[in-house]
């Protein structure tokens, strides 16, 4: 269990999370009891009850050195089972929201998941998924703090794609944030990507990242470039 707390990020250590987790880390043997587990790492000082969540059986937070020595001590391939199971259940999580499931606070939900999902997809390589998860927050949710959130983790895709098949692509999704906050380096970056597209004819990623062009040039009252 201490191994597990240690695989997710500190915003992620919620009750249903970390039984979803326990389960699938045991399959398909039955997994041991958790509450126990809990108890041992208290008394062990691995974990800190919350003075706020007395009665809650996860209200426990791990000092962030101690979870770092617990997921070198893990190793790479709990980790690695640990990141691509958060990455499935966030996905689903922001499926479930853009569909109505979930009820009210759709756009808060998406957010959320999106955000959530990106350490575990960018420990997986998963750049195409993440890419697509952080478009979905930048259509619903245009305010500052969000954009910039945003902003900051397309900058990550662009740097980790680079010199791949996906690195054009990459530089579209950034372009399309970067947009709105910086219209001047959007319009180069988009115009790169339009050269470089079409000398590999890849016209797809080539028109979006037109689509992207227009959009700054229409933004700005430049019909006619657009």
């Amino acid at each position: 269990l201490f191994h597990v707390l240690c695989g997710l990020e500190e915003s992620d250590r919620l009750g249903a999370i970390v039984e979803y987790l326990w389960a699938n880390i045991w399959k398909p043997q039955p997994p041991p009891d958790l509450s126990g587990a809990i108890a041992t790492l208290l008394a062990a000082a691995l974990v800190e009850r919350r003075p706020d969540a007395q009665d809650d059986p996860y209200g426990i937070t791990i000092h962030p050195g101690v979870a770092e020595a617990g997921r070198a001590d893990a190793g790479n391939r709990l980790q690695g089972d640990i990141d691509r199971l958060m990455q499935v259940l966030w996905e689903g999580v922001m499926k479930r929201a853009a569909t109505g499931d979930l009820g009210e606070r759709t756009t808060n939900t998406i957010v959320r998941a999106g955000l959530s999902a990106f350490p575990y997809q960018s420990r997986c390589g998963a750049w195409a998924a993440a890419g697509e998860m952080l478009q979905a927050i930048a259509s619903v949710d245009k305010s500052p703090a969000t954009t910039a959130a945003v902003l900051l983790l397309m900058r990550r895709i662009a740097a980790g794609t680079e010199g791949t098949e996906d690195e054009l692509h990459g530089k579209v999704l950034l372009a399309t944030v970067l947009s709105r906050t910086d219209p001047a380096e959007a319009r180069v970056l988009a115009r790169d990507v339009i050269d470089r597209a079409l000398a590999k004819q890849d016209d797809r990623t080539a028109a979006a990242a037109c689509t992207t062009l227009m959009e700054i040039f229409m933004r700005s009252g430049r019909y006619l470039d657009a």
